[in-house]
């Protein structure tokens, strides 16, 4: 069988190896007792704020909806690694920000997602990875 045939299609590609890149990544964090989704909420939170970002910065960061984005963050919650909070901006939203115990290995974490990228590229050279990169960010749906 040509199994090949069946990846004509950018989409089935694109999907197929969103799918080796979950594999991979769950089989890693493991240790961790985190999903691959989790350990994606857990990098924005280290990247984008020390403090707290919104719930629903998540969801838009992700293309998630709420009850998703609340199920993951349930999750989190309850494996200690985040908390959430009262938004003294505005009470309708949830501030999230990582735990001491995240924190703690949010450089571990960092280290781990570098390591499964590279797994997940290292077929390619430095000249195709830079064009990949700029491939899919065309490809994101920009925000309005």
């Amino acid at each position: 069988m040509n199994i090949h045939k069946y990846y004509t299609k950018n989409a089935i590609l694109i999907k197929t190896i969103n799918l080796e890149l979950e594999k991979l990544a769950n089989a890693k964090l493991k240790p961790f007792a985190l999903t691959f989704s989790q350990f994606k909420a857990l990098r924005l939170l280290a990247i984008e704020s020390p403090e707290a970002v919104r719930q629903v910065d998540i969801e838009q960061a992700f293309s998630m909806t709420n009850p998703t984005v609340t199920s993951l963050l349930h999750g989190l919650e309850n494996g200690g690694w985040i908390e959430r909070l009262e938004n003294p901006d505005d009470s309708r939203s949830k501030l999230v920000r990582l735990t001491k115990k995240a924190e703690r290995i949010a450089a571990d974490l960092e280290s781990l997602g570098n390591e499964i990228e590279a797994e997940l590229t290292g077929a390619l050279s430095d000249e195709e990875k830079s064009t990949l990169h700029a491939l899919l960010l065309k490809m994101v749906p920009q925000e309005n």
